[in-house]
């Protein structure tokens, strides 16, 4: 093979070599128009607290349970919340919405006392109770109480509450 021949080829070869071993160059995605965003929605500035209920619990009678105050920040609409409460174990036993009708937290085994109005404002304090007589916790049961704000789904308080 004549030498011109010799050196194009070891030219071509040391082409494909080096194609072969670098890697392309990956192109930068173009900005994409940003789809529209749900708007972040703000959590309240509050400060709940839970407690025991100082009434002693019976079998015989619907129970006052635990109490829960507002404490200071904004006002909470009532229909804004869910009061979700559960078992030692986490194992649910009632989930309360407010009814406006009743102007409470009710579910299917629980309630509230009555709100004069349809927030819970500072210095309010709401006591839950049983609803029927044939649903009686005993004394000693430990609660597990999550209250939830429902338009960010996000939990304002989670204690525990022993029953006394």
């Amino acid at each position: 093979m004549p030498l011109r021949h010799q050196r194009n080829r070891k030219k071509t070869v040391q082409e494909a070599i080096t194609n072969i071993t670098t890697t392309p160059e990956i192109e930068e995605p173009e900005e994409t128009a940003k789809s529209e965003e749900t708007p972040e929605i703000e959590l309240p500035h509050v400060k709940l607290a839970l407690r025991d209920s100082p009434a002693i619990i019976t079998k015989t009678t619907i129970d006052k349970l635990f109490t829960i105050s507002h404490r200071g920040g904004e006002q909470l609409p009532a229909d804004s919340l869910r009061i979700e409460v559960y078992d030692r174990d986490y194992e649910i036993i009632d989930s309360l919405k407010f009814k406006s009708s009743s102007k409470r937290f009710e579910g299917k085994y629980l309630r509230s006392t009555a709100f004069f109005d349809e927030r819970l404002d500072p210095r309010d304090t709401i006591a839950i109770l049983e609803t029927l007589d044939f649903f009686n916790l005993p004394s000693h049961s430990i609660l597990n109480v999550k209250i939830i704000d429902i338009p960010s789904n996000q939990i304002l308080l989670e204690e525990q509450v022993e029953l006394i």
